[in-house]
C-alpha cells in the first residue's frame, strides 16, 4: 500500500469542495485506488 502525501495546494483544493458530495466521493475512489497501487480509470486523464 502506498503512502499519499497531502500537500498545502490539495488541502485548498480540498477545502474548496468539501460542500459537493459527488466530488469528494470521486476523489475518495481515486485515492483509494493509487493508496493501493492500482492503476486510475482512463477517465480521470493519469499522467506520469
Amino acid at each position: 500500500m502506498n503512502e499519499l502525501k497531502l500537500t498545502s495546494q490539495f488541502k485548498k483544493d480540498l477545502k474548496r469542495y468539501k460542500h459537493k458530495a459527488a466530488v469528494i466521493d470521486k476523489l475518495e475512489t481515486i485515492l483509494n485506488l493509487l493508496a493501493e497501487g492500482l492503476p486510475v480509470p482512463e477517465e480521470n486523464r493519469p499522467h506520469i
